[in-house]
């Protein structure tokens, strides 16, 4: 087989998950001119935790949401048609979420491949023997990636580029890319002493509840375990 082949097909980019940012790729992949893009969900359902009415609103601060063109609005417009209402919707019905991602996939021309999480259907190969990396050139690059079927057999998928949008790395971990657990510090990028900080997000309580035994004090509760100011 070919660089991008996969049976008789061939793919521009395959995506690897659809969360919100696999999603997002593989519609701003087709915008920019790609023929042929694949996205391959691990799961039994698409959008992440976005559709299942989790973390969208949490996403997006209320003064800061961006009305344009982008493919997080327009999810969020094509929710509030549905419910016949002027302003986006990130928290749908979790059914809802999912097959408004799935019918912005098919009208982008987005083929989209759903693994599901039982032992009977397709999964990739954990480790280093899921992927195809290629070292012949100045920088590793993966040029396939390997499912097991049910009955045992191994399914190539071959693309020019690779996009891993999953929550847990599992290509990049796979391919021995360098990660960051967590978040990286600060100062690694110059982002100053508020880097993923915010105030006024919707998941603020009001009025703030305090760690602390009684003001003052030193003493948190209990099950609250003290550490370095996320500000810093």
């Amino acid at each position: 087989m070919r660089l991008g082949q996969v049976g008789n097909s061939t793919y521009d980019l395959v995506v690897w998950a659809c969360t919100p940012a696999g999603f997002a790729a593989a519609l701003g992949a087709k915008a920019a001119g790609a023929a042929r893009v694949l996205v391959v969900e691990p799961t039994d359902n698409v959008g992440g935790m976005a559709a299942a009415g989790g973390i969208g609103l949490r996403d997006c601060e209320q003064n800061e949401i961006r009305t344009n063109n982008s493919t997080q609005y327009r999810w969020a417009m094509r929710n509030a048609a549905h419910y016949g209402v002027p302003e986006p919707v990130w928290q749908p019905d979790n059914w809802l979420g999912e097959q408004t991602f799935k019918a912005m996939l098919q009208e982008a021309g987005v083929n989209l491949r759903m693994l599901g999480t039982h032992d009977q259907n397709d999964s990739l190969i954990e480790g280093p023997g899921g992927v195809v990396v290629d070292r012949s050139g100045q920088s590793p690059r993966v040029k396939a990636i390997k499912l097991r079927r049910a009955d045992g057999s191994i399914d190539w998928i071959f693309s020019n580029y690779f996009v891993d949008a999953s929550y847990e790395g599992d290509l990049l971990a796979a391919a021995g890319v360098t990660t960051t657990y967590g978040r990286e510090s600060s100062s690694t990028y110059s982002e100053g002493s508020y880097a993923g900080v915010t105030n006024g997000s919707q998941a603020t309580f009001n009025p703030p509840i305090s760690p602390f035994v009684h003001a003052g004090s030193p003493q948190v509760l209990p099950f609250v375990q003290s550490g370095p100011d996320p500000r810093d």
